[in-house]
């Protein structure tokens, strides 16, 4: 498998053409990512977004660990090599790819790999799970998952990280990006279009919040033409509160650093339509004037709470 650099600029069509390992230039890492695909003989997502960039595929391969691991060696001797700012520049290791990761039944093996090579090739970069939050559903996945981002899964427990001042902040194994794209059933079915109840999906998250730090992604742009309706907004926004709520509520006073609860929405990250998509015109880009207004919008209803909000147009 070839995953020399040149493929950030055509990572779609990479991950498309079978391949698991593949650099891209992301807007929300700011820099080189390392995607990992459990997904290179074709989509499987328990979501149905029209907004997804994903253009129908089939391919004869199926996802290994030792291609997994082949790729991420393979790009690391690359990167030394090359103009790219080498082995540092490196933002994070991110299981993406064509669908759901935690759908996939080796995710748990392929997440600790990944966790490993990690700490040899890739020192300075996260490890991230950008996820529908679907796998919540499954209460061994939600025991993992939390475990993972609060750093105790023992086998693949990553080490303190020195920063400039000596400091050593505590580094779990993952970072999970977890969509919240609606507040509304009417906007879920839109925007999404699962199968997953969205109480129970809501549930499930709700659950999730109090004994994890993640961090929130939200899609937000135009569907048939419309932005999402004030009532939609509210709604989404509300669901943002109650999430940071039920974190601080439940949170010891010595599980608060810099004032924020350790566990919960650590940040919210607003992001709009910028790839092609199969299903387009369906979904439209949002005007970065329109994100901004939401983030604003967002700031003034989570007051006086401290969280960072984050726009990538």
């Amino acid at each position: 498998m070839d995953t020399h650099i040149r493929s950030v600029r055509e990572h779609r069509l990479d991950r498309e053409a079978g391949a698991i390992v593949y650099p891209v230039i992301s807007r929300r890492s700011r820099g080189l990512s390392i995607g990992i695909n459990l997904f290179p003989d074709q989509k499987l997502c328990s979501f149905d977004c029209p907004y997804c960039e994903v253009f129908p595929f089939t391919t004869d391969l199926r996802f290994s660990l030792k291609a997994m691991e082949q790729g991420l060696r393979q790009l690391a001797v690359s990167l030394k090599s090359g103009e790219t700012g080498g082995i540092d520049a490196v933002r994070d290791i991110s299981f993406s790819g064509n669908g759901e990761p935690t759908m996939h039944p080796d995710f748990i093996p392929a997440l600790e790999l990944a966790a490993q090579l990690r700490m040899e090739l890739f020192p300075k970069a996260k490890l991230v799970l950008i996820t529908n939050g679907s796998g919540l559903l499954d209460p061994a996945m939600t025991d993992y998952l939390a475990r993972s981002a609060r750093n105790e899964c023992k086998m693949v427990r990553q080490p303190a990280m020195k920063g400039s001042a000596g400091v050593e902040p505590e580094r779990g194994l993952l970072e999970i990006w977890l969509k919240i794209d609606a507040g509304t059933e009417a906007w879920y079915k839109k925007i999404n279009r699962s199968a997953i109840p969205f109480q129970a999906l809501n549930e499930a998250i709700n659950a999730f919040a109090v004994g994890a730090p993640f961090i929130i992604q939200t899609m937000i742009c135009k569907i048939d033409g419309k932005l999402p309706p004030q009532e939609e907004v509210s709604a989404w926004e509300q669901r943002v509160r109650v999430l940071l709520e039920r974190a601080l509520e439940r949170a010891p006073q010595s599980d608060f650093k810099g004032g924020q609860a350790q566990q919960g929405p650590q940040r919210v990250q607003l992001y709009g339509k910028a790839r092609p998509a199969p299903e387009d015109p369906l979904t439209e880009p949002a005007a970065e004037t329109y994100l901004i207004e939401r983030r604003d919008s967002l700031a003034r209803a989570l007051a006086p709470y401290s969280i960072p909000i984050e726009v990538f147009p």
